[in-house]
């Protein structure tokens, strides 16, 4: 599905994978992915103009995910990690992936395109499936994902969604001496908003209601067991008064880290 993102820019798209240390098949590593998508146009369903001007920024996830990988490798000294940052950019021509199309997963799962501004999640997606065959220990994803997040909660300050209550109130705590992001719910009713006539899912909701929390129900289909530990957030990487970089959520994970997982 990364593929089907990036196929109508003249720069292939990629997937950057990374370990800090050799792994053998009884490993069960931490796994951090970053959405990075290079420049977002929307594709055919194209941004207005106002919408498009940061584009730029839409790499934001990966960029937080590489920064986080490295101070992990730097603080957890017998923690095997891997990094996996699926790169595109959700360019326009003739070759572009159209609403209505279908695509499948590695793991076989079809995907209908309802909407091509929905591309981060697809390449969460297959970044996740591959997340979940090392057998990992903990899988944090951050993405600039949804406008809905930043319509529910603005530009400062990150939600995120995690599928194990334990790990969920250990960011609570942290967020209890200062806060610095959002629990929202994965409300599994949600999921028949989408559902699809043609395939296993479609990759957005067209009612306009939920749309974080459909793009987290979405994601986290793609693990490969509901076991695994999973963090999602759902940043905005980006300060409107520096008109910069702002790298949410990487703080708050670090210290959920080292006071973790040493």
């Amino acid at each position: 599905m990364t593929c089907a993102v990036g196929k109508s820019s003249s720069s292939k798209p990629k997937v950057i994978e990374i370990t800090n240390r050799k792994l053998s098949k009884k490993d069960k590593p931490l796994v951090i992915i970053g959405k990075g998508v290079t420049f977002d146009t929307g594709g055919v369903n194209i941004k207005p103009g106002t919408s498009m001007r940061n584009m730029k920024k839409d790499m934001g996830g990966s960029a937080i995910a590489i920064s986080l990988f490295l101070l992990a490798n730097y603080f957890l000294k017998k923690t095997k990690i891997v990094l996996i940052a699926p790169i595109a950019e959700n360019a326009i021509s003739s070759k572009s992936m159209r609403p209505g199309d279908v695509y499948s997963s590695v793991s076989g799962k079809s995907v209908e395109i309802a909407h091509t501004d929905a591309e981060g999640r697809l390449l969460l997606a297959d970044a996740i499936e591959k997340a979940s065959s090392y057998n990992p220990c903990m899988i944090i994803d951050f993405a600039t994902l949804t406008g809905a997040a930043r319509v529910a909660l603005g530009e400062d300050l990150p939600a995120y969604f995690c599928n194990n209550e334990t790990f969920a109130k250990k960011i609570e705590n942290l967020n209890k001496e200062k806060l610095r992001c959002w629990r929202l719910p994965l409300y599994s009713p949600y999921l028949s908003k989408i559902k699809s006539q043609v395939a296993d899912l479609s990759n957005a909701s067209l009612d306009g209601m939920a749309g974080s929390i459909t793009a987290a129900l979405f994601l986290q289909e793609f693990l490969k067991s509901p076991n695994i530990p999973w963090f999602h957030f759902d940043t905005f990487a980006w300060s409107q008064d520096s008109k910069g970089a702002a790298l949410q959520g990487l703080d708050i994970m670090s210290d959920f880290l080292r006071k973790n997982f040493n």
